[in-house]
């Protein structure tokens, strides 16, 4: 009799272990699931933002050079920033309608993070391309303001320079510490 006990009892307490063990997968997936639809509506919302940037400064630095140097230099101009300003455009596009795609159901947690941090990594090589087209209008337009013409090929080379080093130096230290978090977060997943 006592062994019959003993025996529902072993048998009550692992169906509320297994009930407990499926609460515990089941919120932490739905952790997980939140903070990737949190992440991935930021993104979206920064890319958005971003597309309308670039189209603001494309068509700023098209009535710069135009203005500025109508022949030759200004056509070269203004055709290179338009082709890598909708490259730019596309990789956003095409980077957000795949962002919109993750599906927990579909992946792994440990492939939709890898994923994100992919696109984080896109995100920061566009955001660094805009503010290097920033930079370079603020430039353009500092010089054009005070007419300083044979200062343009000097300014320019060392502000480029400068920005490289700070740009590399930025984007080393994110990618790292993207990368940190991604480890972090499989071995807590792994934990589960």
């Amino acid at each position: 009799m006592e062994l019959d006990e003993l025996k529902s009892g072993w048998n009550i307490l692992n169906k509320k272990a297994d009930e407990m063990e499926e609460q515990n997968k089941r919120l932490a997936h739905e952790a997980l699931n939140k903070r990737i639809k949190n992440t991935r509506a930021r993104i979206v919302s920064i890319d958005t933002l971003k597309m309308g940037i670039i189209t603001v400064l494309l068509f700023l630095m098209n009535n710069y050079f135009n203005q500025k140097y109508p022949s030759v230099l200004g056509d070269w101009a203004v055709r290179s920033i338009g082709t890598l300003t909708m490259g730019m455009i596309f990789i956003t596009v095409f980077n957000t309608r795949l962002l919109a795609r993750i599906d927990m159901n579909k992946y792994s947690p440990k492939e939709v993070l890898e994923n994100l941090c992919r696109f984080k990594i896109a995100i920061y090589w566009t955001n660094i391309f805009i503010s290097v087209l920033f930079s370079i209008f603020v430039l353009l337009a500092l010089i054009y303001f005070y007419n300083i013409d044979l200062m343009l090929f000097y300014c320019f080379a060392s502000g480029f320079i400068i920005g490289l080093v700070f740009v590399a130096l930025f984007l080393r230290k994110r990618i790292k510490k993207d990368l940190r978090d991604l480890n972090d977060e499989i071995k807590e997943l792994k934990k589960l």
